[in-house]
């Protein structure tokens, strides 16, 4: 799990430089695979450490369901999606 959230770490920090020059605060997603508080905080911890260490505000988005994340996670409308390898290419 640790060796994972590393790599995820250093992907994101490979992948955001662009995104940190806007002023709006970066959008992130994970499939809805959990009720809502208790996807707020198993993410709040992680997205706090990130924003600080990046200097950027991000904000959890809830989608309503996995169809809801799937269309718009194809459409781009997020910075940060954790998931699953084989939406990553």
């Amino acid at each position: 799990m640790i060796l994972v959230l590393r790599k995820f770490i250093i992907l994101l920090f490979l992948t955001l430089p662009l995104a940190i020059t806007f002023s709006e605060p970066l959008k992130f997603i994970s499939a809805r695979t959990h009720p809502k508080e208790l996807t707020q905080k198993l993410y709040t911890s992680l997205l706090s450490y990130l924003s600080q260490n990046i200097g950027k505000k991000i904000e959890l988005v809830l989608p309503r369901g996995y169809l809801d994340y799937i269309n718009k996670m194809r459409k781009g409308n997020y910075d940060i999606t954790f998931d699953g390898p084989h939406f990553s290419s």
